[in-house]
């Protein structure tokens, strides 16, 4: 991969390694906003798990069943494995950092155990990253009733909330940004003009991408179209996982080549010049280290800078 200078996706990761521990913060009982800084852990919400943030305690990664418990005013998904019971997360809206497991479908967990007290029974991951593995399966289909089990600062749960106001306002924006992206006449924006790699990280087994990936995408559009771009080279990438229990996974032949079209897709709807946007794939998985497995499941964009408009226009 060619070396470039910029820093690399999850956009909101820290620049400096979190040294651990991470602790839920001290808020009075009660249900959060959605719209609390994504910075700010509560139990139920998991950090997303980054290369800045991986060492803040143990690491466990494993595939199983998740499951379901009731519980006010929201959901609560757990998975079991090697003798334990782990708490995932609280169901949530699309405000939530973490994917949310999926009955009927197994799940890869990658995540830290937490030192935080534990919900009900059950070992509290974070940070976590959940990956929905894509073959159907009917046994995993546990739905358990409330028995009382729940979490101190619950964010809000799918459907019509108190912050549907907030969130309205937050659309229009991006109406309006996405409006100005699109136009054929764009007036870039002041950055510095350098070749830049963006990586989109994916679920593990996942081509098609998640709520999260799309506006990571947007915003590597944007530089492009910001600096004008000469070459949009689009690279998308398979991998390995190494499980705790020492067994390796290999995500399926082709999940590269949908990742990096997928992307090109995207791209697609912006106005770029005929030839400006490459795509390729490498067909190989990268291998499994036990350590940072989860930042090979990729799709890299490197965007290289044009000449400027009016310099091109001075000669």
């Amino acid at each position: 991969m060619p070396v470039v200078a910029s820093a690399q996706v999850p956009f909101d990761a820290p620049a400096e390694p979190v040294k651990g521990p991470i602790l839920p913060a001290e808020l009075p009982p009660g249900r959060v906003s959605e719209s609390l800084p994504r910075n700010v852990y509560v139990t139920g919400d998991p950090l997303l798990l980054t290369r800045e943030n991986m060492h803040v305690g143990e690491r466990i990664t494993f595939v199983a069943c998740p499951y379901m418990q009731d519980s006010e005013p929201t959901p609560l998904w757990f998975a079991d494995y090697n003798g334990e019971t782990y708490f995932l997360r609280a169901q949530q809206n699309l405000s939530a950092r973490v994917r949310h497991p999926q009955l009927k479908h197994k799940v890869l967990v990658e995540g830290i155990i937490s030192p935080e007290p534990r919900v009900g029974k059950a070992i509290v991951l974070n940070p976590l990253r959940l990956s929905v593995l894509p073959e159907v399966d009917i046994t995993c289909d546990k739905l358990l009733p409330n028995d009382g089990t729940a979490i101190k600062n619950p964010k809000r749960p799918p459907g019509p909330g108190v912050d549907a106001v907030g969130r309205e306002t937050g659309a229009e924006r991006s109406r309006q940004f996405a409006a100005r992206l699109w136009a054929k006449e764009y007036t870039p924006d002041p950055v510095e003009r350098v070749k830049r790699e963006f990586v989109i990280l994916w679920d593990f087994d996942n081509g098609i991408g998640a709520h999260g990936n799309y506006g990571q995408v947007v915003q590597a559009v944007k530089y492009a179209r910001d600096v004008e771009a000469s070459k949009v080279e689009i690279i998308g990438y398979r991998a390995s996982v190494l499980l705790s229990n020492g067994e390796v996974l290999v995500e399926r032949p082709g999940v590269e080549k949908d990742r990096a079209e997928t992307v090109k897709t995207i791209f697609d709807d912006y106005p770029f010049p005929p030839g400006v946007v490459e795509v390729r794939w490498d067909p190989n998985p990268r291998p499994a280290d036990g350590i940072a497995d989860f930042e090979k499941r990729a799709v890299s964009i490197i965007v290289t800078p044009g000449p400027e408009r009016s310099k091109v226009a001075r000669k």
